[in-house]
């Protein structure tokens, strides 16, 4: 019996091994080189399961050619290791499409009709709710009303964490989950206004519980996923009230968003499940981008000083009555390079994004052919790691990377396509400007507000989940810190928005 599962298990290797040198040989000529896996046929495929998109980080880091070839069974991926071939992948747009991967998450994330489902392959749909989409996110009075009532909530939130603590009483808190809550309600107030079913904390556990759940429902493996296919229901159900109710407070975005899907013939249903997917972009990344800025400067003291000088020089001032301050947050945006380049860094050191296409059409890509069927990655991972571009040990966290030496912002003499944070264009994320606006005024607060030690007295940097379906990992363990009031900084604090048609001038553009 022995004998008989030894010589099965020698003949099913063998004819892996036979299979994989199979499909090598229908490779074309000038097919991009594989990456060999230690176990053929289904080994990138068991490297995917077990670390997603921060596979290619792994992988990568062991190949020398610009772009190169996963294969799964018959199955190829193509992985761009370098950013000369972005401007040609972009270029290629039309048979290098991201289109259905719009279909495919309007079917498998939240489960629209099939009527739904085919807009996003109608071109005259996903080009006017892209239009709309980016017009009221772009620098202007849409997105100041948005960001008004998205920085007050979050000065109301500081605002109650302060309540009853003193530089003698701190509170306690767990830092991730404090700044995940804070970014929810402050996002989801600005952009759904009085109306906001995330007021109800059960919708706001039910979207995180969900969001936790979309790696598993990508694989294919929903009926694992109960929980979060309950919770991504109950959602639904709250954004079918709030299209009931009165929205006409809402922002710009999200009137203009269901004004395009009813206009296409969206039932009401599925107008709902898509609002319900609005916030995947609005909140996945945004939390624990807040959340690693916070720890990267908390837990370096000389660099918090250094940054608190800039806020109190440049964007800092005292009421009139002498009751407290107020913190232009126009200024936040565009005054202080220093703050920006801590939150860009944070982003270039902890981003694992793997932006996609599929190939539509049978490609010419440089010297390289693309076989239709197949799909295109562009992991972060290779070019935020390439020492040419950002320097001497590159994959460490260094807040000065996005300054000149006097200080200056660096991002106008970087070169195209190094930083990817954001995506690739033309699909750069539209709400670039809202969300980073929204950390940038946040950790200012929190900067100039309080003090905060971790519990214990040593700072302890969590390691990043990996695995979750976002492009900014969250801690694996989080961080319970104190927090105390900054003295000589309490009182009445203003949050002053200003009419500004100028951007943050991310690196990304």
């Amino acid at each position: 019996m022995l004998t008989a599962i030894v010589y099965a298990t020698i003949a099913l290797i063998t004819v892996c091994y036979l299979s994989d040198w199979l499909f090598c040989l229908w490779d074309s000529p000038r097919t991009p080189p594989r990456a060999r896996s230690r176990v053929p046929l289904v080994g990138h495929l068991i490297g995917l399961m077990r670390a997603r998109t921060s596979y290619y980080t792994e992988v990568s880091a062991q190949q020398h050619s610009d772009v190169y070839t996963i294969g799964i069974f018959n199955f190829k991926i193509y992985v761009i290791n370098s950013r000369q071939l972005i401007p040609l992948v972009q270029r290629l747009s039309k048979t290098l499409s991201f289109t259905p991967f719009q279909q495919f998450a309007t079917r498998v994330y939240i489960d629209c009709s099939s009527h739904t489902v085919d807009l996003h392959g109608n071109p005259d749909f996903t080009r006017d709710l892209d239009k709309v989409t980016r017009a009221a996110l772009a620098p202007g009075p849409h997105l100041d009303y948005q960001n008004s009532r998205t920085v007050k909530s979050l000065n109301e939130s500081l605002d109650k964490l302060l309540l009853g603590s003193s530089a003698n009483d701190p509170v306690r808190i767990q830092l991730y989950q404090w700044s995940r809550d804070a970014v929810t309600l402050a996002a989801t107030n600005g952009v759904f206004g009085s109306s906001n079913p995330f007021l109800d904390k059960k919708i706001e556990g039910a979207f995180w519980t969900w969001n936790e759940g979309l790696t598993t429902m990508v694989v294919g493996l929903g009926l694992f996923a109960r929980e979060a296919l309950g919770a991504r229901q109950l959602l639904v159900n709250s954004f079918k009230t709030y299209l009931n109710n009165d929205y006409q407070d809402a922002a710009e975005v999200i009137k203009e968003r269901i004004r395009i899907l009813s206009k296409y013939g969206a039932p009401l249903d599925d107008i709902a499940r898509m609002q319900a997917t609005f916030n995947i972009a609005l909140l996945s990344n945004t939390a624990p981008s807040a959340f690693w800025t916070l720890f990267n400067v908390f837990s370096r003291p000389e660099l918090l000083q250094e940054l608190r000088a800039e806020l109190e020089e440049c964007a800092v001032s005292q009421n009139s009555d002498n009751s407290g301050y107020e913190l232009d947050i126009v200024a936040v945006k565009m005054k202080c390079p220093r703050l920006l380049s801590v939150f860009e860094e944070t982003q270039r050191t902890l981003t694992i994004h793997a932006n996609i296409r599929k190939v539509l059409e049978d490609t010419t890509l440089g010297n390289y052919h693309l076989q239709k069927g197949s799909y295109v990655q562009i992991p972060n991972a290779p070019i935020h790691n390439d020492g040419e571009l950002w320097g001497p040990n590159p994959t460490e966290f260094n807040p000065r990377r996005f300054t000149k030496n006097d200080g200056t912002a660096l991002s106008s003499s970087l070169p195209s396509n190094s930083f990817l944070a954001w995506g690739v264009a033309p699909h750069l994320c539209p709400a670039r400007q809202f969300a980073s606006t929204e950390v940038l005024a946040m950790v200012a607060l929190l900067f100039l507000r309080v003090e905060m030690e971790p519990v214990g007295g040593i700072w302890k940097r969590p390691e990043p989940k990996i695995g979750d379906l976002v492009t900014v990992l969250p801690p694996k363990t989080d961080v319970e810190v104190e927090v105390r009031q900054r003295v000589g900084w309490d009182g009445n604090w203003v949050l002053k928005i200003g009419k500004s048609t100028s951007k943050v001038p991310l690196t990304s553009g």
